[in-house]
């Protein structure tokens, strides 16, 4: 996923938001485990919230927020554009339809949903 050796700025912060995003999945699944699929987009929109969240009060790093709003929300604007667009939260029966929710209105709206 990353090269060995010096990093970027931009690639030691997309690492520091990977860590914090499984650590909110980590500290987060302890406290709420999720009936199903259906609770998926809970489960990643918190992790994403809260890693943004911990990195701008707690690193170096000074644009956490714009790189949310660049990365996350413009994604999940151009998803929500689409024809495949989907409400936040639906409802999954079965885990191969739980694969087609893994995409940036899951994570980037729903995390803003959050913010």
């Amino acid at each position: 996923m990353f090269p060995r050796g010096e990093k970027t700025q931009a690639q030691q912060q997309r690492l520091a938001n990977v860590i914090a995003h499984e650590m909110a999945h980590m500290w987060f699944g302890v406290l709420v485990t999720m009936k199903w699929w259906n609770g998926l987009w809970l489960k990643e929109s918190f992790a994403t919230y809260m890693a943004s969240l911990a990195l701008a009060t707690n690193s170096e790093f000074e644009d956490v927020w714009e790189n949310f709003y660049l990365r996350s929300k413009q994604s999940a604007y151009l998803a929500d554009q689409l024809p495949t667009t989907h409400p936040i939260e639906v409802k999954v029966p079965n885990t191969a339809e739980a694969f087609s929710n893994f995409d940036s209105i899951t994570y980037g709206k729903g995390g803003s949903v959050l913010e």
